[in-house]
């Protein structure tokens, strides 16, 4: 078990480090290196003050566009063996739009400012 911080919110946690995770506070909108203002949720931790999320190998996304926001829900795959990701009753629920996969990789280049970091003692 190691200290990490968010570097976004600064939060500290005690956490085993064997997998990076996603801060699971809700952060400010921020314009983010696209140029849209963005705020994103972690599709299992709805509430504003929730524990970090483990990063699973392969990740649902989801963008909605709300006036001059973009929201983006993440969710762990439910289906990651399947060979076929296009399937949306398998993979995003029924027609839901904006979708798209992540890997772990993926998600830790484009949420970079949510991923947790160890912290230097």
């Amino acid at each position: 078990m190691k200290l990490h911080f968010c570097p976004s919110c600064a939060r500290v946690y005690y956490l085993p480090e064997e997998a990076h995770y996603l801060c699971g506070r809700a952060h400010v909108v921020a314009i983010w290196p696209d140029g849209r203002k963005r705020r994103f949720f972690i599709s299992e931790r709805i509430e504003t003050n929730r524990p970090p999320w483990p990063i699973p190998n392969l990740v649902e996304e989801r963008e909605l566009l709300n006036e001059d926001i973009t929201e983006t829900w993440l969710t762990a795959c439910k289906h990651p063996e399947d060979f076929d990701l296009t399937d949306v009753k398998r993979h995003f629920g029924y027609g839901a739009p904006g979708l798209r996969h992540l890997s772990y990789a993926q998600v830790v280049a484009k949420y970079s400012p949510f991923v947790l970091e160890l912290a230097q003692t």
